[in-house]
């Protein structure tokens, strides 16, 4: 099971989040993936906003390459990260059994492998779509499912997703081979969210 929020933040049921990706090939993808979130979380009655800034943020939304670093009450994290990958790395921070903090990380370069109308395979910066699906995945975790232990369902929280003709889909047999985006209902993994809550 995850680990819920401080108690002040579970009251108002809102997640404020920095958007700490300004240029680059993800600059558009913040507010489309908290739209994507907010849809998907409708049923948990939970909503994550824009942040003014990134010391008051519940969550801090940033790239890495490499390296993600963090610092949280005057402690500093690293953990390696490929900036390449076609997923992020979500880092929640407790204090007796709450999270106070959460650090999103997006691959700087999402690349996929591809292939022309010959059949040669090339590789390429990952679509929007797919950036999506990443950055939303991602927010699920910040806001309480556990790194590892609480994937699950059909959908957007599957792990690990596949990538296929520019979007990513559930590879495994017998859940849900529909290609995402959109970001669908996933009733196992809301309700999951909603118990945290």
């Amino acid at each position: 099971m995850g680990t819920p929020w401080k108690t002040s933040v579970r009251n108002t049921k809102t997640l404020t989040v920095f958007n700490g990706i300004t240029t680059g090939h993800w600059s558009n993808i913040f507010t489309i993936a908290l739209a994507a979130f907010n849809e998907f979380a409708k049923p948990t009655g939970i909503k994550m906003v824009k942040a003014g800034n990134e010391s008051s943020a519940n969550i801090v939304m940033s790239l890495a390459d490499g390296t993600a670093k963090f610092e949280f009450l005057n402690k500093h994290y690293e953990n390696s990260f490929s900036g390449t990958a076609l997923h992020g790395l979500t880092k929640t921070l407790s204090i007796d059994g709450e999270i106070q903090k959460a650090f999103v990380f997006l691959p700087e370069r999402p690349t996929v492998t591809d292939f022309d109308n010959k059949g040669n395979m090339f590789e390429k910066l990952a679509s929007p779509n797919v950036m999506k699906v990443i950055a939303v995945h991602e927010l699920i975790h910040a806001c309480g499912l556990d790194e590892m232990r609480d994937h699950g369902g059909d959908g957007i929280f599957y792990y690990p997703l596949a990538y296929q003709n520019g979007k990513v889909y559930v590879p495994e047999r017998g859940k849900n081979p529909a290609l995402m985006p959109s970001v669908r209902p996933d009733g196992i993994i809301t309700g999951k969210i909603k118990e945290l809550w």
